[in-house]
């Protein structure tokens, strides 16, 4: 009796992100990959369908329709089901991955009694329990972006939507029934979603931004701002640091925070892997707000750094929280460590979505940390039973053209 494949999911409001193994695999030199079987299936009262791979023993052509996946095995350790629509969200799907044995596409045969157990996963809404998530796609290099734009340059309008994602509602969302927001911004040059909404905003906004002599990227929108919104705008300039890399807006009136790792231009929204959270949480206010008013004095970077350090823990939901608020102290290493101290206890996995971790402690149990500049997505074993560790670096992303897009 063969052992069986494992998998295990992980879900956001767009997709399913699957992560697969079997132990066996390395005794058999035709082991190919693995058969994904979701239920329901695709269609309309589809009982179960197999998810679907364009990459088969052959390159694709230009016309290369997807085959599923028990035909065209997947040849990795981590995919990902996209074909989640808006509607579904709410609905528990279940998965099965079967290995593939065989010697090539006249010669496959699933492993059935190596087939994973069904892992059921209910696909999240956007606010769970005080927290809202937002993912954009940016995934220009993938099958479901070929073949849903096979001339993306006649279509940018529906590119781009498409490729944010939903990302640009965060904005709105932080915005509508805010009376008075804070913020810091890093790069502010999104004329399609973000300016239009903060220039037709109400209420009163304040923003910290970056201006030193070798970044002046934001200055026209913070102009802007100040003529669309005169005494309602109050503009503090960041000079005093090597970059300031925030990126948030509090909605003071209502206790909620929307941070994240994109910046509000358009590569950040659509070319990007980003994500934008919203927290439902008075106390999480209070300290982004508080951190917004010590940088608008534009304090130097040692004096900024007096201020760091972990912040209690904060329950949003049934989320723990806590905040760091960089830089640190010269020669302090409190935030990375937490960090690196998670891979070292952890007992089972640790899940990373980071831009180029460098830092020689992690490196240590962490098989990606020496690559440069890439975003990378990873499952890796925890260092006390060091089996297997599965990593996919995303392939280089074709930038959007950065035109104004045409107004709706």
């Amino acid at each position: 009796m063969a052992n069986k494949a494992t998998i295990r999911a992980y879900t956001s409001p767009t997709l399913v992100l699957l992560a697969m193994d079997w132990s066996d695999g390395a005794q058999h030199d035709d082991f190919l990959g693995f058969a994904i079987l979701r239920s329901p299936g695709f269609h309309k009262g589809e009982k179960d369908g197999y998810l679907l791979n364009k990459i088969g023993f052959a390159p694709p052509g230009p016309h290369a329709q997807p085959l599923p996946s028990n035909v065209a095995p997947i040849h990795k350790f981590l995919w990902w089901d996209s074909t989640i629509s808006d509607s579904e969200r709410g609905t528990t799907f279940s998965y099965t991955v079967t290995p593939v044995r065989g010697t090539g596409p006249q010669d496959l045969n699933l492993v059935d009694d190596a087939a994973s157990d069904p892992t059921q996963v209910e696909v999240p809404n956007v606010e769970r329990e005080g927290i809202s998530t937002w993912f954009n796609r940016a995934v220009v290099s993938s099958q479901a972006f070929s073949q849903k734009f096979p001339d993306p340059e006649k279509s940018l309008d529906a590119v781009m939507d498409w490729l944010a994602n939903g990302l640009e509602d965060a904005f709105t969302d932080i915005l509508k029934g805010a009376r008075n927001i804070w913020g810091a911004i890093y790069h502010l040059t999104d004329e399609e979603w973000v300016m239009p909404d903060l220039t037709k905003f109400p209420g009163n906004l304040s923003l910290v931004y970056e201006d030193r002599t070798n970044d002046t990227t934001k200055l026209p929108a913070i102009k802007n701002l100040e003529e669309a919104k005169g005494d309602k705008f109050e503009g503090e300039k960041r000079s005093k640091t090597n970059i300031m890399h925030n990126k948030f807006l509090v909605d003071e009136d209502n206790g909620r925070v929307l941070m994240g790792s994109a910046n509000y231009t358009p590569e950040g929204f659509t070319s990007q892997a980003n994500l934008l959270h919203i927290f439902d949480s008075r106390k999480l206010a209070d300290l982004f707000i508080a951190r917004q008013k010590l940088i608008a004095k534009d304090p130097s970077v040692p004096d900024t750094a007096k201020e760091s350090g972990w912040s209690d823990e904060i329950t949003v939901g049934r989320a723990k929280v806590r905040v760091f608020f960089s830089p640190e102290p010269t020669k302090e290493r409190v935030s990375i460590d937490t960090v690196v101290d998670s891979i070292n206890t952890a007992r089972e996995s640790v899940i990373f979505c980071m831009f180029d971790p460098t830092d020689r402690s992690s490196s240590r149990y962490s098989p990606w940390a020496t690559r440069k500049s890439c975003s990378t997505e990873c499952s890796t074993r925890s260092p006390p039973r060091r089996k297997r560790t599965t990593c996919r670096i995303p392939a280089k992303r074709r930038a959007i053209p950065r035109q104004r897009r045409k107004s709706k």
